[in-house]
């Protein structure tokens, strides 16, 4: 992923520089965003995160519960440890174990949801984002938009920064088509 944006971005550059005529080079205008910022400020991204950490909380009181379970399991099995034999003591040990592996199991899996969830939920935003800074790169004469935070960037003025007015318009479109529905 990193090496496709790598590849990307040097051949963005490479193309500019390639270009060595001064008018040229005048007419050139280039603006940055910071897709994180976006999604943490914008409202779409908020209310997005919102539901995220909900469901986050959701499973990790799950995984809780569980681990509880396991935790009590452990400490009735060294009450009576002493007093079972150890064919019994075997048998307690391997099904402690089983919880474990299960519960580790149920973790795994409720991080592959959580992933899962993001890359769903996020997905209309990305849509919605790639729409509109396109529309603003077109409107406001932009010959390229990049992410601030792509590899290889290494100083970004201020001035060229247009991710509050990203964020912006996001929350005007998004919150007009709220409204009409």
């Amino acid at each position: 992923m990193y090496s496709k944006r790598f590849f990307i971005l040097f051949f963005s550059f490479v193309l500019l520089l390639s270009f060595s005529s001064f008018s040229f080079a005048r007419g050139v205008k280039i603006a940055v965003i910071d897709m994180q910022q976006i999604i943490q400020q914008s409202n779409i991204g908020k209310a997005t995160i919102s539901k995220l950490k909900a469901k986050y909380r959701s499973l990790q009181e799950k995984l809780n519960q569980q681990a509880k379970k396991v935790q009590q399991a452990r400490q009735e099995f060294e009450k009576k440890a002493p007093l079972l034999n150890k064919e019994a003591k075997q048998k307690e040990e391997q099904q402690i174990s089983n919880m474990i592996r299960d519960l580790q199991a149920q973790q795994q899996n409720y991080q592959m949801e959580m992933r899962q969830a993001e890359q769903e939920a996020m997905k209309p935003i990305f849509a919605k984002l790639k729409a509109l800074i396109h529309d603003i790169g077109k409107k406001k004469g932009y010959s390229i938009i990049l992410e601030k935070n792509m590899p290889g960037i290494y100083y970004v003025s201020p001035k060229i920064d247009i991710t509050k007015m990203i964020i912006k318009e996001l929350n005007k479109e998004t919150s007009s088509k709220t409204k009409n529905k």
